[in-house]
């Protein structure tokens, strides 16, 4: 290894870039450093060695006296690195110069007498200039490896017509997003020097060289540039990504992880039993502990809605879990406001109703970069543990892939709802993640979460009511005498209009109908209008409560766009619920029709069997809805089929691919 010692010359880099160098050492034994605009420094030798050894300043071996040009920005090899010939070498050397190497001056005779003494004990004589080359090597670094013969690469010359080929080739033939193989990129490089060396005189032709030196000169281009040509810049930062450090955290909900999946399970309707498709869920996840927080799960796209619902029920306690599923054996203490909230670049997160939530709970809200599921890995690996342990264990899921669902008639065999699947779901995160040893903690998340919450606790809101006033969307109305209107819907109540005399007292033209600021929900049976005198909410119903209730937002614009179109614009509110009661009952008769088609299935197949012919082709019975409010968890599995394992080779074209 080098050595080098505190004098004049010597220089370091500091952390923030700065070179200093060794000036002069004063009378009071501190050492003066000079940086590169001239700035004096010093410091004692305690403090200079000891930023040496924290690699706050680090040594420039080049400022080493009688040292070499070259900078190693790594530790250099030991002797330990090279073979056992070249070790024994360097010691055979070493021993030949030690007579010589603390002396101050050594002649050519000395040398001479020594090389000639060495003969008699079977060393191989070298010449004068041989040992002065070795001596003044080691001198300078102290170091054995300057002892190693030094044998120089021998580099083949390349022309430049061939390199010229060989990046024309690469840059039509292999950098393409079609991803050709390389043995057609190797090919084409045969051809165009076969097609150069017949245009040529001899003496100009190229030496085709062999394909596995081509395969190698395509194996050494830069790993990124050429999978950002051939797979996108996307992919290729995923294949060459490295993983250098890891996060950690000191105690729960410092750092909460949130993300949406669409569920690899079909689910049903549970009255017609129409299939419905795959389902979004949102999980949010606490990353020191590895708790579910929270979750959300309906059809909807992701939106601003559900992550702050997923949010909201994250902070609040599940104290309802024993009530609404009495199967479920363990506890869920998960509450609390988070300190960061990690999440990635989709739209429904840059939103302001996101940010006001942050901002109302205190937390930070941290954005990974686009295409990055690897820096909120707790949640992702979440996920995957939920499809391998629960979700591609239920009849009607769709696997991972195409390629895993092969044959597997994942509409046929769908027979959950939605209520049954977060059902499910519940009692897999509570009775099963939670309490099951993580190998990474060496211990269940439970236990990590109690402990936690013993030593440092948690923060909640003062009241819940604000958690879901920040579940709506803020905008200003008017009032009138009549209530307020909200997408053709009109609220009113009682106190709304108190609210309304006392805004309008004055009895001025501009006070006639003062403008409230209130909040609407995705569910437009009520909306929460804010009184400025007592500083409260007042939650104001629908004044048509029998059209409104339990009906969502989108559904209502659905049915006032078919009320437009067959009332034409001067539509009444009698005619848009007269226009939700025939849904309803086109949805009943759509069941009932169901239900005659299934019993003649269901005769068809029986006359089949009892005839001797194949029922191959006779549809199959329709799959029953599991009411969660007769059956336990424990009933609905072994209720369920087994299902078979689809076959490696076969890819079902209808299947859909899960993908985040």
């Amino acid at each position: 290894m080098h050595q080098f010692k505190l004098c004049r010359g010597i220089r370091f880099t500091t952390n923030d870039g700065r070179i200093l160098t060794i000036e002069r050492r004063t009378i009071t034994n501190l050492y003066q450093l000079v940086d590169e605009q001239g700035a004096i420094e010093s410091v004692s030798r305690h403090v200079l060695l000891d930023r040496w050894r924290k690699h706050e300043w680090v040594l420039d071996p080049s400022s080493i006296p009688k040292q070499s040009d070259i900078i190693y920005n790594v530790t250099p090899r030991d002797l330990a690195s090279y073979t056992q010939d070249q070790q024994q070498i360097a010691r055979d050397r070493f021993e030949f110069i030690k007579p010589f190497i603390e002396s101050r001056k050594t002649t050519n005779a000395q040398i001479k007498d020594h090389c000639a003494k060495t003969t008699t004990r079977g060393i191989s004589t070298p010449s004068l200039r041989s040992v002065q080359r070795w001596l003044a090597r080691y001198r300078c670094s102290r170091d054995m490896t300057a002892l190693i013969p030094c044998q120089p690469r021998r580099r083949p010359t390349v022309r430049q017509e061939f390199e010229t080929i060989l990046e024309e080739s690469i840059n039509e033939t292999f950098l393409k997003p079609e991803r050709p193989p390389k043995k057609d990129v190797i090919d084409e490089i045969i051809r165009k020097i076969e097609a150069f060396n017949e245009t040529v005189s001899e003496g100009r032709r190229i030496i085709l060289p062999s394909r596995s030196t081509l395969f190698r000169r395509l194996r050494d281009l830069c790993a990124f540039a050429a999978d950002s040509k051939r797979f996108g810049s996307d992919e290729a930062r995923r294949r060459n990504r490295h993983a250098i450090q890891i996060i950690k955290t000191q105690q729960i909900l410092e750092r909460v992880e949130l993300d949406h999946t669409k569920v690899d399970l079909i689910v049903i309707d549970p009255k017609t039993n129409v299939i419905l498709g795959r389902p979004w869920l949102t999980v949010v996840i606490d990353h020191h502990s590895r708790m579910v927080l929270g979750y959300y799960l309906s059809f909807d796209a992701p939106n601003a809605y559900s992550v702050l619902h997923a949010l909201v029920h994250a902070v609040l306690p599940k104290t309802y879990l024993r009530t609404r599923y009495p199967d479920i054996k363990n506890e869920w203490p998960a509450m609390g406001l988070p300190i960061t909230i990690v999440v990635d670049n989709g739209m429904e997160l840059h939103g302001s109703r996101i940010q006001e939530f942050c901002v109302e709970t205190s937390s930070s809200l941290q954005f990974c970069p686009r295409v990055t599921p690897w820096f909120k890995p707790i949640v992702e690996r979440f996920n995957r543990s939920l499809n391998t342990g629960l979700i591609h264990t239920l009849p009607g899921t769709t696997f991972g892939s195409a390629k895993e669902r092969g044959k597997y008639a994942s509409e046929e065999r769908a027979c959950i709802d939605i209520e049954t699947l977060e059902h499910l779901f519940v009692r897999w995160v509570v009775d099963e993640y939670h309490v099951r040893p993580h190998r990474t903690l060496r211990a269940s998340p439970l236990e990590v979460w109690n402990r936690s919450m013993k030593r440092d606790g948690v923060a909640l809101p003062a009241s819940p009511a604000d958690l879901q006033l920040l579940l709506g969307a803020s905008v200003k109305r008017r009032v009138h005498h009549y209530g307020i209107e909200m997408d053709t819907v009109h609220y009113n109540s009682h106190e709304l209009q108190d609210l309304y005399r006392r805004l309008s007292r004055y009895g001025a033209s501009n006070h006639r109908y003062p403008v409230v600021e209130l909040r609407y929900y995705d569910l437009i049976g009520f909306i929460d209008v804010y009184d400025p005198d007592n500083k409260t909410y007042l939650r104001v119903p629908a004044r048509d409560i029998e059209y409104a209730e339990a009906l969502t937002r989108a559904t209502h614009k659905l049915l006032t766009k078919v009320t437009q179109q067959q009332f034409g614009e001067r539509w009444r509110s009698s005619d848009r619920l007269e226009v939700k009661n025939k849904a309803q009952e086109q949805v009943k008769e759509a069941q009932q029709r169901k239900k005659a088609n299934t019993r003649a299935a269901r005769a068809a197949a029986n006359v089949a069997r009892s005839s001797g012919h194949s029922s191959d082709r006779i549809s199959q019975t329709k799959p029953i809805a599991l009411d969660m409010t007769t059956m336990t968890t424990d009933d609905v599995f072994d209720s369920f089929e087994p299902i078979a394992a689809p076959p490696s080779h076969s890819i079902n074209a209808q299947g859909t691919h899960h993908a985040h």
